[in-house]
């Protein structure tokens, strides 16, 4: 991921307020600045998410909370992908006949 116009508009910003600061405000600025950043990311972060398909949400939302113990092809867990997406979008319905040895994305209907 290469760095933004919006980021280096961001950084020159930072870098113009630490030249006219005091050396006691700086810690406070750069904080600033940092926490910015973060927000600005997790921004973003949310905005893929709400991008994603209800059957990729679904996905995504089981195999975080399984965290280490993901397995993502056994067959308890497509029944908790269904059963999310179900939730997601109830008129769905996945057809796990249509992954094939390669593990490639389930369909949904």
């Amino acid at each position: 991921m290469g760095i933004g116009i919006g980021r280096c508009k961001t950084f020159l910003l930072w870098i113009t307020m630490l030249c006219e600061l005091r050396p006691k405000d700086i810690p406070k600025r750069v904080t600033q600045c940092v926490e910015d950043q973060i927000q600005a990311a997790n921004q973003e972060a949310l905005r893929a998410i709400h991008r994603l398909t209800p059957l990729q949400s679904a996905v995504l939302r089981v195999l975080a909370a399984a965290g280490a113990d993901d397995a993502p092809l056994e067959s308890d867990t497509q029944a908790r992908y269904q059963q999310v997406l179900s939730t997601i979008a109830p008129d769905s319905e996945i057809n796990f006949e249509d992954i094939d040895s390669f593990g490639k994305t389930p369909l949904a209907r």
